[in-house]
């Protein structure tokens, strides 16, 4: 599973594209615990397939990942993106109603 994973990918299909066989949580697709050593792979994905709120859960990762190995440069890089994929998350419909 995680070689069609690489081949979309190779071919800029972004596996989080809404009606694509990667649709899913990558927790589903055979990746299991490795999720999070991909992280940053798969928060391009999500990235690229305008998925915000799973980006931002694998962008938060990949920060983390890269703080923990003192990789401080790549951690500050991940964090902006982080707040960029913020500002693009739907509105919350809580928060539409108070309009």
């Amino acid at each position: 599973m995680l070689e069609k994973i690489v081949q979309r990918a190779q071919h800029q299909l972004p596996i989080g594209a809404k009606g694509s066989e990667f649709d899913c949580d990558p927790m589903l697709l055979g990746i299991g615990n490795r999720a999070s050593e991909i992280a940053a792979e798969l928060a391009m994905h999500f990235e690229q397939s305008h998925d915000w709120p799973r980006a931002l859960e694998y962008i938060l990762q990949a920060a983390e990942n890269a703080a923990a190995r003192s990789a401080h440069h790549e951690a500050i890089d991940l964090a902006n993106r982080g707040l960029e994929a913020l500002k693009l998350l739907p509105e919350a419909p809580e928060h539409k109603s108070k309009k």
